[in-house]
């Protein structure tokens, strides 16, 4: 799953600082609702890069639509409805 699920690309440093499951921010609960939930547990993980992309110039409608590319494309795979 990991290797054929879409997401987006980010700066290390970025991905280090923000998402919600790097260096031990995983936790057996919080597996367990991602799991549930395969499209939920996307969402909240892409909003972790909302506001940084914000402030780094990037308009919210053009967030929307990637965060939006990023559901159809997993929809398309079959990972979630």
């Amino acid at each position: 799953m990991r290797d054929s699920t879409v997401t987006i690309v980010v700066p290390t440093r970025m991905h280090q600082q923000l998402s919600r499951t790097y260096g031990g921010r995983n936790t057996p609960q919080q597996i367990t609702q991602d799991r549930q939930n395969l499209r939920d547990a996307a969402q909240k993980d892409l909003e972790k890069y909302r506001e940084t992309f914000l402030q780094r110039g990037v308009g919210s409608k053009k967030i929307d639509e990637i965060f939006q590319k990023v559901h159809n494309e997993n929809i398309k795979k079959g990972w979630y409805k």
